[in-house]
């Protein structure tokens, strides 16, 4: 009977202390401030200037390769028409020509 009753009365302080320790209060720390963070300005929206940036370079690029042939094109067909009309025009002097001789 003594040893259950030693038994009960220091679980009795214990549990005591241990109800203590938790609803004692705590000093509440007060918090530092935090330094500021700047934005920096992001990479991907200057990636995306330099992509656009080079495709628009690529497109003039192809734009003016492609105005370059048609024109190209086109003074070869200038050329080769006043060429064939140069031809027409000397056949049929040279056919007034010998029509005239006959």
């Amino acid at each position: 009977m003594k040893k259950t009753t030693l038994f009960l009365i220091l679980l009795l302080v214990f549990s005591t202390m241990l109800i203590a320790g938790c609803t004692q209060q705590q000093p509440v720390a007060t918090p530092t401030a935090t330094p500021t963070v700047t934005a920096v300005p992001t990479v991907p929206s200057q990636i995306n200037q330099t992509v656009a940036n080079v495709t628009n370079q690529t497109n003039q690029t192809v734009a003016n390769v492609t105005n370059q042939t048609k024109q190209t094109v086109a003074n070869v067909t200038n050329q080769t028409k006043q060429t064939v009309a140069n031809v027409t025009n000397q056949t049929k002097q040279a056919v007034a020509n010998s029509t005239i001789k006959t």
